[in-house]
């Protein structure tokens, strides 16, 4: 184990400030994170797209699109949105793009409060 040379001309008050202040900032991130996440789901064909893929885990934009009645160029822009706010990953099947649910403990959680 080495011992960083600057961190021994701090007191251990000193250090546990700046423990503390590493620790705000990543609460703040985490805070951040879960609002944004939030603000992509405050819309309810997200909520439904969501719901449905939390039974599927995988599935194409046209399934989607069939199976809550809505046309493929919604789901898309909106599965979109939700890829790029993490709780997707895609590839491609043919002609179709497919969306496959990504395992975080956000999304975990999120199951039981959206669907339930």
């Amino acid at each position: 184990m080495t011992i960083d040379s600057t961190l021994l001309h701090y007191s251990s008050k000193d250090l546990n400030i700046m423990k503390t202040s590493v620790i705000k900032q990543n609460t703040a991130h985490d805070i951040s994170q879960k609002a944004e996440a939030f603000l992509l789901l405050g819309e309810d064909t997200r909520l439904k797209i969501m719901c449905f893929m939390f039974e599927r885990k995988h599935a194409c934009v046209s399934e989607i699109a069939d199976a809550l009645g809505f046309s493929v160029a919604n789901i898309s822009y909106h599965l979109q949105l939700l890829k790029k706010g993490g709780f997707f990953e895609t590839h491609r099947m043919g002609n179709e793009i497919c969306y496959k649910l990504v395992e975080s403990n956000l999304i975990k959680k999120l199951r039981g409060f959206i669907c339930d």
